[in-house]
């Protein structure tokens, strides 16, 4: 049977009929748009709660996203302006781009109650000139391979600056969604001479960068030899901050892969009681890392909090995450709820300038689906799963990318709902998800022959 390996292959797969179906049916976005429209009449006048004005073009926002697991109330709810042609975003457009936090909305509907001048759209632009329209794992690759190679012209072959830009390189190639990405990506990343690398950071991106490849090439057991090799490269010299979150962002991979290993040979990878110790692990060695690097006068949007920080901040989030899979695995519902319930409240107060990734967005909705399918035992239940799993579906299917992260779970979870519900189209979806070539399943590991 032929894999999956793009979105729009999973989208074909699936059939235009039953992927339209199933959102109709139970994605949280359509259900919940019905009470939008209830309580439109209560939003007050058609002015922007981030700048004031008063345009034709006006949406109404959710200052928690229903990708995020929120839910439509009155509070929730507030006018954010849309942008016209021609000019800069729309305040809408800034904050679904990150460049302001929940909580940053939330204060700014409080001071529209109190009449005060809104001031946000100021912040957020601010931000926006600050770190560029694309968060901080987001690019245009042609451009940017352009500007590296551009560079990297000016520094001898084989030099350690020459070699740092090729790995930044080979990771802008790995992440394109050409066919012969991976080929070509192994190709750069091979031009590049380990021994040559001194600094411990430099090491470590090599082997991550290498042992990525390997993974998305369904070579697992290389994959975990080279993100091990990374972790015990900066392991050396684990009292640099930088160095801490690249621990635990390797040991958050060497996890990952461990479940494709063990899938295939139960001898190989990590148990489930070793993951979870691994990954609290590298949590803290994360929070160490953002702690160490956080601005003396705290993020603003006044400066560019260091790339150390943004990263930091984000290996944390991603870390807490990681940490309900087991839970999950494992059927630890309460564990599972309590990590969500964590990062939930990281996230309302994350922005760009600390480490604020769309990608946390289905992760996020994938894993509270599952966790109440783990608990769930009436038809209610297993509708509300489906209301974010769904919506995660949507979601990973509408990035259009190559092996979008965390389908193959996601689908077998919808799959385990609807043959709940009796409805028919579980078969489908199914058999959809047992194809899908995705190598961040952690309950159902893609297992390769390679």
């Amino acid at each position: 049977m032929q894999t999956l390996n793009t979105a729009v292959e999973i989208y074909r797969a699936l059939g235009k009929d039953n992927y339209w179906r199933l959102r109709k049916s139970y994605d949280i976005k359509i259900s919940e748009r019905k009470v939008t429209d209830r309580l439109t009449k209560k939003l007050g006048p058609r002015q922007c709660a981030a700048c004031g004005r008063e345009v034709p073009k006006m949406e109404r926002a959710h200052i928690n996203p229903l990708s995020e697991c929120a839910k439509t109330n009155e509070n929730n709810l507030l006018w954010l302006c849309k942008e016209k042609e021609g000019e800069d975003p729309g305040c809408h457009t800034l904050f679904d781009k990150g460049f302001a936090s929940a909580v940053a909305m939330r204060e700014c509907k409080q001071r529209q109650v109190k009449g005060l001048k809104p001031v946000l759209r100021k912040k957020m632009l601010r931000l926006r000139n600050l770190y560029g329209p694309a968060s901080l794992q987001q690019g245009h690759p042609k451009p940017e391979l352009a500007s590296l190679r551009k560079q990297q012209s000016r520094h001898t072959p084989g030099s350690e600056e020459w070699s740092r830009l090729q790995i930044r390189i080979a990771e802008v190639t790995r992440r394109r969604t050409t066919k012969n990405a991976l080929t070509r990506a192994m190709a750069e990343i091979g031009k590049i001479d380990a021994d040559a690398l001194s600094d411990s950071a430099d090491q470590s991106r090599y082997y991550y960068e290498k042992g990525y490849i390997y993974m998305l090439s369904g070579r697992p057991d290389q994959a975990f030899l080279q993100f091990s090799s990374a972790r015990d490269a900066v392991e050396r010299e684990i009292t640099e901050a930088g160095n801490r979150w690249r621990w635990a962002a390797n040991t958050c991979l060497i996890a990952q892969v461990s479940r494709l290993l063990k899938a295939a040979d139960s001898s190989k990878g990590w148990n489930w009681n070793r993951i979870s110790k691994e990954i609290s692990e590298a949590l803290e060695h994360a929070k160490t890392a953002m702690d160490e690097t956080r601005p003396a006068g705290g993020v603003s949007s006044k400066s560019v909090a260091p790339d150390e920080y943004r990263h930091a901040s984000r290996w944390v989030q991603n870390c807490t995450l990681h940490l309900v899979k087991p839970a999950i695995a494992r059927k630890h519902v309460r564990k599972a709820q309590e990590f969500l319930k964590l990062a939930e409240k990281r996230w309302e107060s994350m922005d760009v300038s600390g480490g604020w990734d769309s990608g946390f967005r289905p992760t996020y909705l994938s894993l509270y689906g599952q966790a109440i399918l783990l608990r769930a035992r009436s038809r209610e239940e297993y509708r509300e799963a489906l209301k974010y799993l769904v919506r995660c579906m949507v979601l990973l299917i509408g990035l259009r990318v190559r092996q979008p992260e965390g389908i193959r779970d996601t689908l077998f979870s919808i799959a385990s709902s609807l043959r709940q519900l009796k409805d028919p189209v579980h078969a489908k979806v199914a058999e959809t998800a047992a194809r899908c070539r995705d190598f961040s399943s952690w309950t159902h590991p893609f297992v390769t022959k390679g």
